[in-house]
């Protein structure tokens, strides 16, 4: 057909506008990353300006970055940074943890495979290069993973010297320790526990120790090596309930594990249980002793010596994972967290093997807490998350009074959700809360129905992050972030 030339010059035109402001826009968005502060990475002090006065420099260049540091100071953070900020960002930006895979797999992640060039080669599989091609590949941990150790360490109380050190080597490949909850912790492992004569540590897939008190190693356990269909690693502490070691290896294996504490036998195991990281808790003596663990929807109370139920309730944390760990209150357990955000409370005791749902519901409510484990003091729960304290009544669940922290309480990086959430949970000493956040804060709340902030304290030269439950002994604070053990007293 003849050409229209008033029709053709239109179409030119249009095309070439809208070619033109699809350029502006990028070079706008390209302005206003720059510009807009970086929502991820908060910091006043001189070090961090000079970090974003890095990275905005680093942004425009096209050589390979190198970016050094030790695990939880943020090295993956920096690298979004500067993705965003560059040309490239609206390109895609591809992870890859080198730490977490075994070395015969590194090659296959980074640059692909044909279907059948290996066995278990079903399908053609493109590299992490090919999908990053115009964006940016991260290459985390480029570390070598055999050279991944585990350590027990033990240091004298009294003025922090290392008395002992026990190094083992892991069972590999570990999970990731990147992303939010429990991964972000990295390979440290959960608290060991003593009874006085041996100390136990839990070291996920790679195992169950026993040590006496000077460091010799008495037996090795293994309670599972695989990963949950999260890959969220290790969250969970071994517990001493009489001559019975109970280990929450529902992440390695699906199951609840007992072990003989003189041998590292294993006497029984609860399968099929999976998506919960928190600590089983020793309640009663002798006969009538039991180890409750919350587990998604149900609470369990199983018999140390055997690991049958000694009862149980379908009244449980409303979710499908459960990182809270259950808190004794006279003869009542509660066990709250979770996304849902639910609590409940149950009276002990019940019926060999029966469902106390009915007859032994104390309350259910509102969780104080969704992640850390809340602390019960003289009839009060305290919780703190996302920069909110909140105190309920332990006998009823009833919330007392829920209170936002100020700003520069919690200070930068601290009191958020995501990957700048707090995880250590609230501990009680001297008729106070104390809370510890992820960016060093310590926050001293006082233990009563009235909210008051007592004080609040700052680790600022640490540098890294602090994700761990602080532990008192007299009028003695410790305290471990990702780089050191503090000692803090009066």
């Amino acid at each position: 057909k003849p050409v229209k030339l008033d029709d053709l010059a239109r179409l030119i035109r249009r095309a070439c506008e809208t070619g033109q402001l699809e350029k502006e826009n990028k070079q706008l968005k390209a302005v206003i990353r720059r510009q807009a502060p970086n929502s991820e990475m908060v910091g006043e002090s001189m070090a961090m300006q000079e970090v974003f006065r890095l990275i905005e420099r680093t942004a425009n260049s096209d050589k390979p970055v190198l970016i050094q540091g030790e695990s939880g100071t943020g090295k993956e953070l920096v690298a979004r940074a500067i993705h965003k900020a560059s040309p490239l960002a609206d390109e895609p930006l591809v992870v890859i943890n080198c730490a977490a895979l075994a070395e015969q797999l590194l090659e296959s992640e980074l640059f692909g495979h044909e279907k059948g060039a290996f066995t278990g080669a079903v399908a053609a599989k493109p590299g992490l290069f090919e999908i990053a091609d115009g964006g940016t590949l991260f290459l985390d941990e480029i570390g070598e993973m055999d050279q991944l150790k585990r350590h027990v360490i033990c240091y004298s109380k009294t003025d922090g010297s290392k008395l002992w050190q026990k190094d083992y080597d892991p069972h590999l490949p570990e999970d990731e320790f990147r992303g939010m909850g429990v991964p972000e912790h990295g390979y440290a492992s959960s608290t060991p526990v003593s009874d006085g004569a041996n100390v136990y540590v839990f070291f996920g897939k790679s195992g169950v120790i026993a040590l006496d008190l000077d460091g010799n190693e008495l037996w090795k356990a293994n309670v599972g090596t695989g990963s949950g269909d999260r890959k969220w690693g290790s969250g969970a502490s071994p517990v001493l309930a009489g001559d019975v070691l109970v280990v929450n290896a529902t992440d390695e294996s699906s199951s609840v594990v007992g072990l003989d504490k003189n041998t590292g036998k294993e006497l029984w195991r609860n399968e099929g249980i999976t998506n919960v990281w928190g600590t089983p808790l020793a309640v009663g003596t002798g006969d009538d002793q039991s180890v409750v663990i919350s587990v998604p929807k149900e609470v369990w109370a199983m018999d140390p010596a055997t690991g049958k139920l000694d009862w149980y309730s379908t009244n449980g944390v409303a979710d499908s994972s459960v990182s809270s760990s259950p808190v004794l209150d006279g003869d009542k357990v509660i066990c709250m967290g979770g996304r849902s955000g639910t609590g409940v409370a149950l009276k002990l005791g019940g019926k060999k093997g029966a469902d106390v749902t009915e007859t032994h519901t104390v309350w259910q409510g509102k969780a104080v807490a969704r992640i850390m484990t809340p602390v019960v003091y003289d009839g009060l729960m305290f919780g703190v998350s996302r920069g909110v304290v909140t105190c309920a009544d332990a006998a009823t669940g009833q919330e007392i009074y829920k209170e936002r922290l100020p700003s520069d309480a919690v200070g930068a990086g601290g009191g958020r959700r995501g990957p700048s959430s707090d995880y250590s949970s609230p501990v009680v000493s001297g008729g106070n809360v104390y809370q510890v956040l992820k960016n060093g804060t310590v926050l001293v709340i006082a233990a009563k129905r009235d909210f008051e902030l007592v004080s609040v304290n700052r680790f600022e030269d640490d540098g890294t992050e602090f994700n761990s439950t602080p532990a008192f002994s007299g009028n003695e604070m410790f305290i471990r972030s990702n780089k050191y053990l503090y000692c803090v007293a009066e």
